[in-house]
């Protein structure tokens, strides 16, 4: 990207900070940032919300060092983990509590979008302990896939919409205002 993209703006408002108000938004905290690369900017664009700020200084062993340095700082007494990215803008706090709904029924809940399974998503407590120990080079699909997850998930195609490269935010910026959000659907 040449710079964090944690820190490009979207509608007026950086992305991390965007995702920090949408998991405050939707009542299910403690709200956990993980920080890595350009830890400090990225922490001080969401300095005044009352969330948890945890640095990763091993983030660049890869995504499971940062989900388990956040699921590290859980309460012992967690209902579930949600997990979820500054680079999907359109997730909602109604998908996220929809999410996290599903736990009494099953094991985790995973959005489906673009053909894959992935974040955001919850996580119950039996898998906690899974999540806190991942290899570093995992990701939280391992988990969701283990033999034995009762796995509900919730088709959320607008998920598809993350940003990675410039190309991808300069099109998704254009794209944004005729993007249809809030549109969830559980697949049990």
């Amino acid at each position: 990207m040449g710079q964090p993209k944690q820190l490009l703006r979207f509608r007026g408002e950086a992305l991390v900070r965007r995702a920090a108000r949408t998991a405050l938004g939707a009542g299910l905290g403690p709200v956990v940032l993980v920080v890595g690369a350009s830890a400090e900017l990225v922490a001080a664009e969401v300095a005044s919300l009352p969330i948890v700020i945890v640095p990763n200084p091993r983030w660049s062993d890869g995504m499971g060092s940062s989900i388990a340095a956040g699921v590290r700082r859980a309460p012992p007494d967690s209902r579930g983990v949600l997990i979820m990215l500054a680079d999907q803008p359109l997730v909602d706090g109604a998908l996220l509590r929809s999410l996290a709904r599903l736990l009494t029924e099953f094991d985790a809940a995973a959005c489906r979008y673009g053909g894959s399974l992935g974040v955001p998503a919850a996580f119950g407590p039996c898998l906690i302990d899974r999540l806190r120990n991942l290899p570093p080079e995992a990701g939280a699909r391992a988990v969701l896939t283990s033999p034995g997850v009762r796995l509900a998930e919730v088709s959320f195609e607008d998920a598809a919409l993350d940003i990675d490269t410039p190309e991808d935010f300069h099109k998704f910026s254009g794209m944004a205002s005729r993007v249809n959000t809030g549109r969830a659907e559980s697949n049990r």
